[in-house]
């Protein structure tokens, strides 16, 4: 039947009209149709990409080999290490050893970190941070007096204790993403 509504030479039917086909009507539906769905498809584009970007959807920006927790990339190493040799790895890829500030739940899930180095030293003012902010005295390793020569911070069984920096141990190194 369309192909004889759309031919130029064809007369209509005594009786009967073309406009009475209903065509015109269906092509202003057709339009208003297809009208609908563009605008209902580029509002949900719109809609998507601002859920996805309130909701915090993005690639993970940690390098390969370190796993991504909480807003910062961590590097759990399968060997061990003396602190400084530790903390110059940490270094040479943009990252410390933890603070315990911000790594704590991370350190908490993993068995191997609970032996592991963190960003604490012993100076000449006490214990500090690698950032240099003070240790808190809650945080403050237990020690003899006669233990003066331990001036690293490791972590035994979870627990903040005074180290050799030369004796051999995993670590793990954190840095943020942003």
């Amino acid at each position: 039947m369309w192909d004889i509504l759309l031919r130029a030479d064809v007369k209509p039917v005594a009786g009967t009209s073309l406009e009475g086909s209903g065509l015109p009507m269906y092509m202003k539906s057709l339009r208003w149709a297809l009208a609908v769905m563009a605008v209902f498809l580029a509002v949900s584009a719109v809609a998507i990409v601002a859920l996805a970007s309130r909701a915090g959807i993005r690639c993970r920006p940690c390098p390969r080999g370190w796993m991504w927790s909480e807003e910062h990339c961590y590097y759990v190493s399968t060997e061990a290490q003396a602190w400084e040799a530790s903390q110059a790895f940490c270094s040479a890829h943009q990252a410390t050893l933890p603070l315990l500030s911000h790594t704590q739940d991370f350190l908490s899930r993993y068995p191997v970190t609970k032996y592991s180095w963190v960003a604490a030293r012993r100076g000449p003012q006490g214990w500090h941070w690698m950032d240099g902010a003070p240790l808190s005295p809650p945080l403050l390793p237990e020690e003899e007096e006669d233990q003066t020569e331990l001036k690293c911070g490791g972590l035994e069984g979870g627990k903040l204790v005074a180290l050799d920096c030369a004796s051999p141990r995993p670590w793990v190194c954190a840095k943020g993403t942003k």
